[in-house]
């Protein structure tokens, strides 16, 4: 197997594109197609200030519609806009749990 090197402009580059990759595997769940798009959130949700500070210093009136963040999270991952928003309650949901089990435990030790 040859290995073959890629290049990217910056490491949020080479992050978003191991989780696109990620999206290729046929037996992930539609949770975890959610997770894992929720984990490129932060990178898209960055490229999409850039964009929006970059079209106001050129044109403040012009209005460069590239979709919000939630809906190109959701067209990578094949998961609906609205099912994404649910993991992520879940998920926010289970971090809060697992500090509370945490903190139950330090007391209990």
């Amino acid at each position: 197997m040859v290995a073959s090197r890629y290049e990217f402009a910056d490491r949020d580059a080479a992050k978003l594109w191991i989780i696109q990759n990620q999206f290729g595997r046929r037996n992930i769940s539609d949770f975890v197609r959610a997770e894992l798009a929720l984990q490129a959130e932060p990178l898209i949700a960055a490229k999409a200030k850039e964009r929006m500070l970059l079209g106001s210093k050129i044109d403040p009136s012009a209005n460069l519609q590239q979709g919000k963040t939630t809906d190109e999270l959701s067209s990578m991952s094949g998961v609906s806009a609205r099912n994404i928003s649910k993991v992520k309650n879940i998920l926010s949901l289970l971090d809060g749990m697992s500090l509370c089990y945490r903190s139950l435990i330090s007391v209990l030790q």
